[in-house]
């Protein structure tokens, strides 16, 4: 995070920057991009303690092909979230971490990642198949998301 001292530095990505919140965030503020909330109750409560005077909008992104930057992206998400075994980019300012419950599922996520990256098709099909099943709602998102970071459809997989 790029915050001021008096922002709560302490905080890790993933938990709401509202003073006292303690919930998991999802949103993220549209203007810098580098602070979270759990709702927009939170984010006014934070922009009204301060947040409005240390905020500045994000530099723009160097242009560079999505194929090389998603990859990328998530592994570096992954490593700021380490309770995450994947995260969705639902939209631009809004992000939706995935966490397996069971030790077991965990590691064959992260395997299933692991072969994935070295062009194992079958296990981005996997891939797909699991996240979708633990976020129905966001299925046809993950499945391009995937596609974007592996440049296959996870479907044609099979």
């Amino acid at each position: 995070m790029t915050e001021s001292a008096s922002e709560q530095p302490s905080r890790s990505d993933t938990t709401c920057a509202a003073p006292g919140c303690p919930k998991e965030a999802h949103l993220k503020c549209s203007r810098c991009q580098t602070v979270r909330y759990c709702s927009k109750a939170c984010q006014v409560t934070h922009w009204k303690a301060g947040h409005s005077k240390a905020c500045r909008a994000a530099p723009a992104a160097p242009a560079t092909p999505p194929e090389e930057d998603t990859l990328a992206r998530q592994d570096r998400l992954l490593r700021e979230s380490p309770r995450a075994d994947y995260i969705i980019e639902v939209d631009r300012t809004h992000d939706r971490h995935v966490a397996f419950e069971r030790m077991q599922d965990r590691l064959l996520f992260r395997m299933l990642r692991g072969k994935a990256g070295k062009r194992c098709r079958r296990s981005l099909y996997l891939m797909n198949d699991i996240l979708a099943k633990a976020q129905p709602e966001h299925a046809e998102r993950i499945r391009q998301q995937l596609r974007v970071e592996y440049g296959a459809d996870p479907l044609a997989c099979k």
